[in-house]
């Protein structure tokens, strides 16, 4: 089939990609249907993600060992999970890409049940503050500006009384990721070795260390150089200072959970007490090797500005992120909603005009992030079978690695043709 889009190295497709799928792909990074009908979008319910020959013909075009990540909805992930499994990949872990800028899409019950009745409620207040599950929040490029009223009332019936504060779903705030390996041949050197293909970019992804924060070697944590001590392992006390590895050099070890920054996320990791003074940081309490038996509490520096920094951060995608490239389209109704069920008319959300339409686009950072995560040495080749408006492409420009999209929307393509045209390689 002819591409609907090709530079870069990238290639784009409309179609199915069960049907357009290419051979010796090193990895999948895609973000499928969530199956919720989310919208209204006909694409997000057809249950293509539910199928477990979906993943068997992805599969199919992957080398061994070859990683798969794919997000997934909080509601309906464990469907894409099992359908992936079931069609034979190896469900390896679940990452959390995790932010506190959602808004509750909940249904208020009292609300509901006076409704039923007929009755209409009494307005307590008029609030600007957007305190009540996002009612006054609109979006300016990627913060948040509360500028518009809502009413608070109050229940008019006996029934709405006794349901007053009941509503219907939690406020949004993570979005897995599944991570999966199709078999490999033999064990991960020999597949390394024959396919080029094996595990994960670790180094690749570690998260920076503020080497600021890092004790020197006058602290508690640092021996003087040259001082030798004992321990269980090491009897004779034969291990001088010098040869301890510098614990900045690489960074942190990348874990299985990401979130946006944002002071929400934030303060659910609050900064923990300091030992033996000073200012550096620590994250519970060790041993002391000088006095083990005296079991002394020392400081084990965590090497940043604050706990959750030892994690990758990425925000959610802003206006601006979102519409480059696409200057020339039409604004189109779509995109994210402008706000909570306070600010609903009738049955239906409010939706803002934009020119990348797409309700699903996720940060090129946290795809820029995924994609390194499953880049090889030498050879590459990432495809997207589900690629939307295209932020995983524009990741693997950014990267320099080839890839191929693939959509069913048309009006997708388009978008990621025209993102893809504009993004240039990260220098």
């Amino acid at each position: 089939m002819t591409p609907y889009y090709q530079e870069k190295g990238v290639t784009i497709y409309h179609g199915d990609c069960r049907e357009l799928l290419p051979d010796k792909a090193s990895a999948i990074v895609t973000d499928p249907p969530y199956e919720l009908g989310f919208m209204g979008k006909s694409w997000d319910s057809k249950g293509i993600s539910f199928q477990k020959e979906t993943w068997q013909i992805i599969r199919k075009s992957c080398l061994s060992g070859a990683p798969l990540l794919s997000l997934g909805g909080t509601r309906t992930f464990h469907r894409i999970a099992c359908a992936i499994e079931d069609a034979g990949w190896e469900i390896r872990d679940t990452l959390m890409w995790v932010y506190g800028s959602g808004f509750p899409k909940s249904l208020d019950i009292s609300k509901a049940i006076d409704k039923q009745a007929g009755v209409e409620r009494e307005i307590v207040r008029i609030r600007t503050d957007g305190n009540k599950g996002g009612g006054a929040k609109t979006y300016d490029d990627d913060s948040y500006v509360w500028d518009k009223p809502f009413a608070e009332t109050r229940a008019a019936t006996p029934e709405a009384q006794l349901w007053e504060g009941y509503g219907t779903a939690l406020k949004p705030a993570y979005e897995p990721i599944i991570l999966a390996m199709n078999p490999l041949d033999g064990t991960f050197a020999n597949n390394a070795l024959k396919h080029g293909v094996a595990g994960l970019n670790i180094d690749g992804c570690r998260v920076e260390i503020n080497i600021e924060n890092e004790p020197d070697e006058g602290s508690a944590y640092y021996l003087k150089r040259g001082q030798e001590y004992p321990s269980k392992f090491n009897p004779q006390g034969s291990f001088p200072i010098e040869h301890k590895p510098n614990l900045s050099s690489k960074g942190r070890f990348p874990a299985n959970f990401i979130h946006d920054g944002s002071q929400q996320v934030m303060e659910l990791f609050p900064e923990t007490s300091t030992h033996g003074g000073g200012t550096t940081r620590t994250r519970g309490i060790a041993f002391s090797p000088v006095n083990s038996q005296r079991r002394e509490p020392f400081p084990v520096p965590i090497g940043d500005s604050g706990s959750a920094a030892r994690f990758f951060y990425c925000a959610k995608s802003s206006k601006a992120e979102r519409n480059k490239g696409c200057e020339e389209l039409e604004d189109t109704l779509g995109g994210s909603l402008e706000g909570g069920n306070d600010k609903r008319k009738g049955d239906k959300p409010q939706l803002k005009p934009t020119k990348n339409f797409h309700p699903t686009v996720k940060p090129l950072a946290l795809m820029e992030y995924l994609v390194k995560l499953v880049k090889m040495p030498e050879y590459n080749l990432i495809i997207d079978p589900f690629c939307g408006s295209g932020t995983t492409l524009l990741a693997c420009i950014r990267l320099g690695i080839p890839c191929i999209g693939i959509d069913n929307d048309e009006k997708s393509c388009e978008i990621a043709a025209k993102r893809c045209s504009q993004m240039e390689l990260k220098i």
